[in-house]
């Protein structure tokens, strides 16, 4: 790719594809390379500002920062300043030790995970974040016109009163603008840092209802595969510390693979609404959270899943044939990833057992709190 920086504003994102970049994409593509002053593969990370001064609640944090991000988190460029403290008192406070950050044997930074106090408080706000700096052993010290002192935040803002399955506003904002834009960018040419890491939502709209359907899918990322016959180390993943999605089969409701392992689930069954009111009319599929048990063993391994259905209720029975019937009943989508001991202590995960609760309820809730959806029965007939 040529050495020319790509505007996230312009870009036609296929489904499901977002900045999403590893610990490692992150430091050796943007911040190394804004500390030397070249050319970032792309406007993803919001340029300098005072982020240390100001509490993330304040403009242009709240605003611009999460602008063009899902789930509401985004990436900034700053310098740190003493006591990571804001003008008004509140201040960041360190959760656990720095971390290396590594590719492949050689040490290319660092991260820290930070936790917002508000003045005065002492009880934490919503906004988390990981600080990215530059081990300083890769810039030469004979380097001219840089500045070493930059790192990367990524904040996050949760929100416990909202359903973590619905799409921000700012993401659906970014999503349209993308769409009203004519500029198509192929999977192959996107910029370092860009995965397909879909929504819940997208998950269920654009891919497992599409699949039940036998309509077209908008892009070949998740792939068919017997997933609960496998042992995950032998599933095909390109990168085992990256998350991996496979369309499957249930059956018999049997998640044990050929060798005696086994897929336990952890957690109740969650509901992924289509917007953000709670309400069964609004609940387009169900998410469960697994934990891999290797044959023979009574301890769980790293290796963690989500399982995602439709619900029944979308498909009115009357519009319904057997062969599509079927396909709701036995197709999800199985959305692995392996954790490593420094994700599990320091990182927000995507499958951070912390966030569910982990009195175990069977399968049956997903029937029990279906629905028929009927603003539904255009897109199923």
């Amino acid at each position: 790719m040529d050495p020319q920086t790509i505007s996230i504003q312009d870009l036609n994102l296929p489904a499901g594809y977002c900045f999403a970049p590893t610990h490692t994409k992150l430091i050796r593509y943007y911040l190394i390379e804004k500390i030397l002053n070249r050319p970032l593969p792309a406007t993803a990370i919001m340029e300098y500002i005072d982020y240390y001064d100001i509490d993330p609640d304040q403009d242009p944090i709240s605003d611009q920062f999460l602008a063009c991000y899902r789930n509401k988190d985004g990436y900034g460029f700053t310098h740190v300043v003493p006591g990571r403290t804001t003008r008004s008192g509140g201040h960041w406070k360190a959760s656990g030790p720095e971390v290396p950050v590594m590719d492949g044997d050689e040490v290319i930074g660092f991260k820290s995970y930070f936790v917002y106090y508000s003045a005065g408080e002492e009880k934490s706000a919503h906004w988390t974040m990981l600080e990215y700096r530059v081990n300083p052993g890769l810039i030469a010290a004979d380097s001219t016109n840089i500045d070493s002192t930059f790192v990367i935040c990524k904040v996050q803002y949760k929100d416990d009163a909202k359903s973590s399955s619905s799409d921000s506003d700012s993401s659906k904002e970014n999503e349209n603008k993308m769409d009203s834009n004519n500029q198509t960018i192929s999977i192959e040419e996107l910029p370092p840092g860009f995965h397909f890491q879909p929504t819940d939502l997208e998950i269920i709209r654009e891919f497992l209802i599409k699949k039940i359907l036998n309509l077209p899918l908008p892009n070949s990322a998740i792939k068919d595969i017997a997933f609960y016959d496998f042992d995950p180390e032998l599933l095909p993943i390109a990168n085992r510390m990256e998350e991996a999605y496979f369309f499957t089969q249930l059956v018999a409701g049997q998640r044990t693979t050929k060798s005696g392992g086994h897929w336990k689930a952890s957690g109740r069954v969650e509901s992924i609404m289509r917007g953000d009111e709670v309400s069964l009319d609004d609940v387009i599929g169900f998410r469960t959270y697994f934990v891999f048990y290797s044959a023979g063993e009574n301890k769980s391994s790293n290796w963690t899943m989500h399982e995602y259905r439709v619900n029944p209720g979308l498909f009115l029975p009357e519009l319904t044939t057997e062969t599509v019937k079927s396909k709701i009943d036995t197709f999800v989508i199985c959305n692995v990833h392996k954790e490593d001991d420094e994700d599990l202590s320091n990182d927000e995960t995507t499958f951070s057992p912390s966030q569910l609760d982990q009195n175990e309820e069977t399968m049956d809730n997903e029937t029990a709190t279906s629905s028929r959806l009927q603003s539904d029965q255009g897109e199923t007939s």
